[in-house]
């Protein structure tokens, strides 16, 4: 007997094969699951900014970058605490200028300091590097000054790295720098019109002028004497400058307004200076003793003849016939 196909089995046949058709994917989706795919992919959640911890327990910061994060260690800079500079107020080449500091740091024991100097009313800045410090102790630096004038300055205190990109907030300072004043000539022996050979004792003839040291020329004429040998003035005169330089060491210059020359002493022993600026001196009165100052080998007197202003508006010539018209 042939089998009859109603309406209402046709149909349930249809649904039955729907249902078959239908993926798994979409199944489980249509009922909240989750499928292999989901669990596994990591770029199915999506980005975010969380903060953490870096490895070693070092403090870290999450960036998202595309879904995928990257972690860079937190840097806390270094702080200047208690920057001073003493005296505040000092005379033009006296007394070093004392730096008291100290720098915090959470996680750098050693930082590089630079003091930068500038005078008021200028822009130019010079850089004196003061070298590593410890951080987290009081640190304290002599500063000669050398190469500052007179006038006001403002001292700012960095740390830099190796490249000398600032890693601080500078912490500043200032000093002001006077000229030293000139006292009232002080009365000494009677003038004489008799030469002096400028070293009271036993010498020898060293360097000449005009000798090449590379850099530059030798300017004078340098005479070899036992540590603490008595100097005096060739010639009668005015003091016109006393002082220290970083390669003279102590020095003093003589005016002669008669002979328009100028006579200088350099290297001279520390605390041996017995004259000051604007004094009248006579030909062989004493105004130091040999030394060793400054950029020097051992004791001997540098000596120079200037005609004219010493580095004002003169120039230096060969001391050896004045000198040996004095021996």
């Amino acid at each position: 007997m042939p089998c009859r196909v109603t309406r209402a089995s046709h149909l349930a046949v249809l649904a039955i094969l729907a249902v078959l058709a239908v993926p798994g994917a979409a199944v489980a989706s249509s009922t909240g699951g989750t499928t292999p795919a989901d669990k596994a992919s990591p770029a199915a959640s999506s980005p975010s900014v969380t903060g953490g911890a870096a490895p070693g327990g070092s403090p870290a910061t999450s960036v998202a970058t595309g879904g995928n994060t990257a972690s860079r260690p937190f840097r806390i800079p270094p702080v200047i605490r208690r920057f001073s500079a003493s005296p505040r107020s000092v005379v033009w080449g006296g007394a070093a200028t004392t730096l008291r500091f100290r720098v915090e740091s959470a996680n750098m024991t050693a930082v590089r300091v630079v003091l930068g100097v500038r005078a008021r009313g200028s822009r130019r800045v010079r850089n004196v590097s003061l070298g590593r410090v410890r951080t987290g102790r009081g640190a304290v630096h002599r500063w000669a000054r050398a190469g500052i004038d007179p006038g006001t300055y403002r001292l700012s205190l960095r740390v830099v790295d190796a490249r000398g990109r600032s890693l601080a907030r500078a912490a500043n300072a200032t000093i002001t720098v006077r000229v030293r004043p000139r006292p009232k000539p002080a009365p000494g022996p009677a003038p004489s019109s008799d030469g002096a050979f400028p070293i009271r004792g036993s010498y020898s003839w060293g360097e000449g002028f005009g000798v090449d040291r590379g850099t530059h020329r030798h300017n004078g004429q340098d005479l070899a004497a036992a540590m603490g040998t008595p100097l005096v003035s060739p010639r009668r005169g005015t003091v016109f400058a006393t002082g220290y330089g970083a390669g003279s060491g102590y020095y003093v210059v003589i005016r002669d307004a008669e002979s328009d020359r100028s006579y200088v002493y350099f290297h001279l022993q520390s605390g041996s200076t017995v004259v000051s600026e604007g004094q009248s001196v006579s030909a062989g009165q004493r105004i130091a003793s040999v030394g060793s100052t400054g950029h020097s080998t051992g004791p001997h007197l540098h000596f120079e003849l200037w005609v004219g202003g010493w580095w004002s508006g003169g120039h230096a010539i060969d001391p050896a016939p004045f000198l040996r018209g004095l021996e």
